[in-house]
């Protein structure tokens, strides 16, 4: 009796070869050898490896020669993309602009502030000018709009876009230079203010010591944040949902408080003047109720609700 043999297809060497080509790459990049430029460069070409990998299932898996020569192509033309896109105008940069912002007071009695960042370090911290609701000293590299509605209860919005013509624009400057690109954001600390804030890729540092806090909202982007939480003249509610990054929260002593996190993928760490009244620690996180004495019966009262993504929650 004869035995039959299967045969089985060549396995492709397509993607051994884009693999060591992209950590080739990824070498330069962090050795400083490759710059910003190139790299923007090169991603603006990354439909390229769509095209390659359509090719390789065609016809890479019939023969090991042909998988050898869709990958050598492909990772010459990205390579080449980084030597050589920059002059020949791949590169279709972000400039990189400054702009200050500033809303009057006028008869406003209370505020709303809603913020939205992109690619840039948010600072927020109380003003010096009565007569000014908020002052914004802001860098970006896309389009900034910003909207102000209401008279004496105030609706401002400010917020970084990216417009259809700039979806693939590349803001080099970043990589490349030293330039500052903060945004500083004074709120006037008389009027209650309710804050929400959703912050792109960078750090967040927001100081609210000397604010009147009406509320505040933080969807967090990428990037450590450091929050700073006032003695409260009203109660007042805080929601944190983060990201990838630390989160740094600082809060006002003798202070009525009830604070739950879901730490997510990270610790949480929390005084021992905070009492934990329930919760329990996973393998990756934590879950918990932290309550001080007497907060039920408080008059003023803060309520924190922490929903953690991936890093620790320090809290002071």
């Amino acid at each position: 009796m004869s035995q039959k043999r299967g045969q089985s297809g060549y396995r492709s060497l397509f993607w051994p070869i884009i693999l060591i080509g992209v950590g080739i790459t990824w070498l330069l990049i962090n050795a400083g050898i490759i710059s910003g430029a190139s790299v923007a460069a090169l991603l603006q070409l990354w439909p390229i490896l769509l095209i390659a990998i359509g090719l390789d299932l065609l016809f890479g898996r019939s023969s090991f020669v042909n998988g050898a020569i869709i990958g050598i192509i492909t990772v010459g033309i990205l390579i080449g993309a980084m030597i050589f896109g920059p002059s020949l105008g791949l590169v279709p940069t972000a400039e990189r602009q400054e702009e200050t912002l500033t809303f009057a007071t006028n008869n406003a009695e209370s505020y709303e502030l809603y913020l939205k960042s992109g690619l840039e370090i948010v600072n927020v911290d109380a003003g010096t000018d009565d007569g000014a609701l908020i002052v914004a000293d802001l860098v970006y590299y896309d389009e900034i709009s910003s909207t102000d509605e209401g008279s004496s209860h105030r609706n401002v919005a400010i917020q970084e876009t990216n417009s259809p013509a700039k979806f693939f624009s590349f803001p080099v400057s970043i990589m490349d230079t030293d330039e500052p690109r903060d945004w500083q954001i004074a709120l006037n600390p008389n009027l209650p203010v309710t804050l929400t804030i959703e912050s792109g890729v960078g750090e967040l540092n927001v100081n609210l010591a000397d604010i009147h806090l009406a509320g505040l909202n933080a969807d967090l982007g990428v990037g450590e944040a450091t929050i700073v939480l006032p003695m409260p003249q009203q109660s007042y509610a805080v929601s944190i949902d983060s990201g990838v990054g630390g989160i740094i929260l600082d809060l006002p002593d003798d202070a009525a408080i009830h604070m739950e996190i879901n730490a997510g993928v990270g610790g949480a760490n929390v005084p021992d003047w905070l009492p934990q009244v329930s919760g329990e620690d996973h393998v990756v996180g934590v879950d918990g109720i932290w309550e001080t004495e007497g907060f039920a019966n408080a008059d003023m009262t803060i309520t924190v609700t922490i929903n953690g993504g991936v890093g620790s929650v320090e809290v002071h």
